[in-house]
């Protein structure tokens, strides 16, 4: 899926007990992305993979963010409890999640797939 890349937000904020990033955009809307969801949707290679087969990557219920990186004005590196760090998330890709976990009905990632 091709994401255009909106500009980068005007607040970024992880939550005191690093499982939910806030993302506050320039036209004030805020987006509160669990890590779960985050890491379900990484852009890496090997979540590719498995969304192409079909398939959700599965993510620990208890899966926190260790790190959150900065890459200049496109996106952000995040990391996690799991060791996964290798994702680098566009701003059109965080937008993109935000809005899908706001859209009605839908049942976000980290749910559907937790391992306890």
């Amino acid at each position: 899926m091709t994401h255009v890349n909106p500009a980068p937000p005007v607040e970024i904020r992880l939550s005191a007990d690093k499982s939910r990033l806030t993302l506050v955009w320039q036209e004030g809307a805020e987006d509160v992305l669990p890590a779960g969801d985050l890491r379900a949707r990484s852009p890496a290679a090997g979540e590719k993979r498995l969304r192409l087969a079909g398939l959700d990557a599965p993510v620990r219920s208890d899966l926190t963010l260790t790190g959150v990186r900065l890459l200049g004005g496109y996106g952000l590196n995040l990391s996690f409890s799991d060791g996964h760090d290798r994702g680098i998330y566009p701003w059109g890709l965080l937008k993109e999640i935000g809005q899908s976990l706001q859209t009605a009905g839908k049942t976000p990632i980290a749910f559907r797939n937790a391992i306890p």
